[in-house]
This record gives C-alpha cells, structure tokens and sequence, in this order.
C-alpha cells in the first residue's frame, strides 16, 4: 500500500502574506527565524517594504488558505525585513514562504552585511554568492519550478554547507517531484546540522510513509515531533499508520481518535487506509498447516 499526496497533503505550510490596500506591489521571501512575537524574513527582488506595512499571514495545506496571524513591518535591510507578528492563530516558522504588499514601496537599502548569514568567517563575496543563490532557490520554489529550484539550493549547498535550510528546502522540491529518497537524505542533512529542527523531522516522517519504510526510525520522527507539537493531527495520523503495521493495534487505535479529535475532516482517510491495509493482508498466501 502506497501513501500517496492526496492523503497525506501537502509537504510543509506555506505562508502568504497579503494586504487589502489596491495598487499594492508584492513582495515575496521566506521566513528565516522566529523568535518571541517577531519574524525575519528574508526579501526578493529591488523593492522593500516601508516600516508599518500591515501584513495577513496563511497557511495553505493541500489547497485551502487559513489564517495564521496579522503582521506589521517594523524594521527593514537589505536582505530581509522584521515582522511584528499579531493575532496570531496558528504557528510561523522558520522557512515558510511570505507575500508582502505594500501601497508604496521603498528601493531595497544597500548594505554589505547579507541578512542569510552561512558563516561569519566567510568572505563577504562568498556569503552573498550564498545569498544569491539560496534566494533563487526560494524563488523558483515558489513558481513550481522545482528543477531549477533544486539546481539554485545545490549551488548554494556547494558554497556552504553548514546551513540546514538549504537541505530542507532542496528537500521539499525532491519530494514535490516525487524522489522521496533523496527528500529523505536532505532531511536527514538538515537534521544533522540542526537537530532541534521539528518540521524536519515531520517531512522526514512523511517521506519514510511514502517510501513504506516502517522501520522504528519512523517511530522516532515521529516522537519528536510530537513532543514539541502535541497538536499536530497529522503526526498522530503518521505515527497511527505506523503502528497499524506493525501489529500494535490498541496504539493504532489511540493515534488515530486523537488525531481525528483535533482535525475531523481525517477520518474519511483514516478510514481508507485501514481499509487498504486489511484488503492487502488478505492478499498475503497464508502459511500451510504442517
């Protein structure tokens, strides 16, 4: 039985930022830290936006837009710009994408010092051939160009390749195409030079279920991430298919109802995979009696 996309959605959330204001011109980038009520986030093109630009933040998971909190620009450089983040009602984090609109947008400030920084020993032309390259990844992401993306993050990895962002992103467009194996090996990379790095561990977990590896390593990510997200459905739902496998019918079972408690809308395909899972055991020859 293979997992596939339809069921298990889409790898990782994407932010969308947007205004109501018309005539706006948008700015994309993505997140590169979170910390306390601010995010900085990292900036494409020739334009910045201005101090107090309001912002509205989502999510998408498998097609559907929902609200994540409202921002305000309260700082900008070169490279990236320090989102006060309001209202929130749901999680931001680190390399999710972002839309800004802003009704009078800024030339973008110079500055020598690149707001990605991969290693401060680096020479400074070194640090933003990172930059430039990391960007372009980040672009071509966000147009579906997952190729072209995965060529930008390989040149940046070859710059430097102590930055965990790079693999989990590249990460993100193998799986995007399907070459769950290496998505795995970039999430592993990923962890392996940050190993607190949660949304990691879930893509790493989803690439173990496509790739039907129902190894206890799967248990593992899984448990991690729950530890630090104990609301996250779909991990229980990951970590339930993980059980039902492997005979541990009772925690199955729990996994299941607790994630179905915190996202309804997944028992339809809880259900289906249970069904899937007893429509191939029965396939299996059954062993002579002696």
């Amino acid at each position: 039985m293979r997992l596939t996309r339809t069921w298990l959605g889409l790898p990782g959330l994407i932010i969308l930022i947007a205004t109501t204001r018309t005539q706006a011109v948008e700015i994309k980038g993505t997140v590169l830290s979170v910390s306390g009520g601010t995010a900085a986030v990292a900036i494409q093109g020739d334009e910045a936006p201005n101090i107090g630009d309001k912002a509205e933040i989502f999510f998408n998971l498998a097609g559907t837009d929902a609200s994540v909190a409202s921002a305000s620009v309260t700082k900008v450089e070169a490279d990236a710009v320090q989102l006060k983040i309001e209202n929130a009602t749901g999680e931001v984090a680190k390399d999710q994408l972002v839309r800004i609109a802003s009704s009078n947008p800024q030339k973008r400030p110079t500055s020598s010092t690149p707001s990605v920084s991969p290693a401060t020993s680096l020479a400074s032309s070194t640090t933003q051939a990172y930059v430039n390259a990391f960007r372009e990844g980040l672009a071509r992401q966000t147009e579906g160009k997952y190729e072209d993306a995965i060529a930008a993050y390989t040149k940046a990895i070859e710059i430097y390749s102590g930055e965990a962002g790079a693999f989990y992103d590249r990460g993100l467009c193998y799986d995007s195409k399907g070459n769950y194996r290496a998505a795995l090996e970039d999430m592993s990379r990923a962890l392996a030079l940050d190993g607190k790095f949660i949304h990691a561990y879930e893509e790493r977990a989803r690439d173990r279920l496509y790739l039907e590896d129902w190894s206890p390593a799967l248990l593992d990510d899984c448990n991690h991430v729950l530890i630090a997200e104990p609301e996250n459905a779909w991990v229980y739902v990951f970590r339930g298919a993980y059980y039902l496998v492997v005979g541990a019918r009772d925690a199955a079972e729990a996994d299941f109802k607790k994630a179905v408690s915190l996202k309804p809308e997944l028992a339809t395909q809880i259900q289906a995979f249970k069904q899937a899972r007893a429509k191939l055991q029965e396939k299996k020859p059954r062993r002579r009696k002696r």
